[in-house]
């Protein structure tokens, strides 16, 4: 993210952050084991990495979460990237001990403007502290877009 900020100085566009939720998670790690867990992050992993070629990032941020950052993507694109990745993740199969899981995802949506990235260039504010990503609750299973605090 740093790296985004200091390029969005020299040339300032606009990119978008998306923070991503896998739903139903716990259940195969809880039931089936850690074992089982990693396998579907890994897979999960593969699958956005699919989607999120360079110059856009993806890192797993902790447990099943995930962080995107589309680069020179306005609201619009990344709302519509971030819906081809939760469809296909919908539409992936877990198969575990001979059974098969599937799974959704919330994903939260935040702009990054040329105005904002000068406030956290300008401040020096933490990034991960600064954005308000609203996520649906996993009953929800939508696309909702937040705002800077």
């Amino acid at each position: 993210m740093g790296h985004t900020l200091a390029e969005a100085k020299r040339n300032p566009s606009l990119h978008a952050v998306c923070h991503m939720d896998l739903d139903q998670f716990k259940v195969v790690n809880n039931s089936c084991g850690h074992e089982a867990g990693d396998r579907l992050l890994n897979e999960i992993s593969n699958l956005l990495v699919s989607y999120l070629q360079a110059p856009n990032i993806v890192a797993r941020t902790g447990g099943d979460e995930f962080l995107f950052i589309f680069m020179d993507s306005d609201i619009q694109n990344t709302k519509n990237y971030a819906m081809e990745i939760k469809d296909s993740i919908q539409e992936h199969r877990f198969k575990y001990d001979g059974k098969t899981y599937t799974f959704g995802t919330s994903i939260g949506i935040t702009a990054i403007d040329e105005a904002i990235q000068q406030k956290l260039i300008d401040t020096g504010v933490d990034y991960m502290q600064a954005f308000h990503i609203e996520k649906p609750t996993p009953l929800d299973n939508l696309l909702k877009v937040g705002s800077l605090v």
